[in-house]
């Protein structure tokens, strides 16, 4: 099967559905203990979370890229954006607020196609740096990440950050 990236339609109900949606699982996937929680406290963690740091996607800054296959039916999604310094970042990057393939098409290399596709962007944008956060724990994700040339740059609790110089 053949697998395509495009961009998101911000307007396309399907496409945002999908993209909150995936938002949502990798919420989840931070939270510590996330089996002591029903879906309904997990539902309005989220929402509390979404609240307190409220991010409209629809923004020209925000980019985000899906896959897909030749059916159309969508596996997963890469969303970036343009950031101002922040933090230890002392100049404008790229930073990837969610990579996340469905649980279905997990270990099948869809990941590292959407990587490249937004370091492809960022040179395209004019920007010299990408960066992220994962959580410790996810060492696929880690893995994937180490294995295209990103540097780890600083852990908190159990936060790391990395970031690739790309230009």
């Amino acid at each position: 099967m053949v697998f395509k990236i495009r961009e998101m339609d911000k307007e396309n109900s399907e496409d945002v559905a999908f993209f909150d949606k995936l938002n949502y699982e990798s919420y989840v996937t931070t939270i510590k203990d996330v089996n002591q929680y029903t879906e309904e406290e997990l539902r309005l963690k989220y929402e509390e979370f979404e609240k307190s740091d409220p991010i409209d996607i629809k923004e020209p800054e925000h980019q985000i890229f899906l896959i897909e296959n030749d059916e159309e039916k969508r596996a997963g999604l890469i969303w970036l954006a343009k950031r101002e310094p922040f933090w230890r970042f002392e100049e404008k990057l790229i930073w990837i607020y969610n990579l996340h393939i469905l649980q279905e098409f997990r270990g099948q290399g869809h990941a590292r196609p959407l990587m490249i596709k937004a370091e492809e962007w960022s040179k395209k944008q004019g920007y010299r740096i990408i960066a992220l956060h994962v959580i410790d724990i996810n060492t696929a994700a880690r893995g994937l990440y180490e294995s295209l040339d990103y540097v780890l740059v600083a852990t908190h609790n159990e936060s790391c950050f990395y970031e690739k110089i790309i230009s």
